[in-house]
């Protein structure tokens, strides 16, 4: 699993929201939140990367699987 997916799935927690809650409001939420998510261990989140192409586009590709 990504360290995108990582980072969403925590975000997701911390704000409680549910997988079936996630739609494009939550998406760009996402992407725009101010980050002080909880680090799963040997996990390290860079500031800015929510807004990184790519990093948003492996967000989109999980919610898409799911």
């Amino acid at each position: 699993m990504s360290g995108a997916v990582k980072h969403f799935i925590v975000w997701l927690d911390c704000e409680g929201i549910g997988l079936s809650d996630i739609d494009s409001a939550v998406i760009r939420r996402f992407f725009r939140h101010r980050c002080e998510c909880p680090r799963p261990q040997a996990e390290r989140y860079q500031n800015g990367i929510t807004r990184d192409h790519a990093f948003q586009g492996r967000v989109v590709r999980f919610v898409t699987f799911l």
